[in-house]
């Protein structure tokens, strides 16, 4: 058995902070989104489904992410990943000055699937 590196354990030290951010980024949408949600009109239903997207979105990229990483390469897609994620959960953070119940849901579906799509790239490389 051959001890890891400095340069090793320093890549891992990154990678975990980077996974501990980006789950920082996706759950704490939860407690305040509802809340949000309802002053605009949204159903439970409606915003249910605005946070179980996210999970139904990774399902289905991951394996198309999984099965192109050869060719994007696992930098990129990480990197591109965390990016994505990062933008969208700003921007999921600027939907409570959208005016209008429709406006407001179909943003916060168009965020949160390309909020998933970054997610999913940066969980598959």
């Amino acid at each position: 058995y051959k001890s890891p590196s400095i340069c090793q354990i320093l890549t891992l030290v990154v990678f975990s902070i980077a996974d501990f951010c980006n789950a920082i980024c996706v759950s704490l949408q939860a407690p305040f989104y509802p809340k949000e949600a309802e002053k605009k009109g949204a159903t439970a239903t409606e915003y249910g489904l605005v946070f179980g997207v996210f999970e139904l979105v990774v399902f289905v990229i991951s394996p198309i992410y999984g099965q192109h990483l050869n060719r994007i390469g696992p930098k990129y897609l990480f990197n591109g990943g965390i990016f994505t994620t990062g933008i969208c959960a700003i921007l999921f953070g600027f939907l409570d000055k959208i005016n209008g119940h429709l406006p407001f849901i179909i943003l916060s579906f168009i965020i949160r699937i390309v909020e998933a799509m970054g997610n999913a790239a940066f969980l598959t490389a």
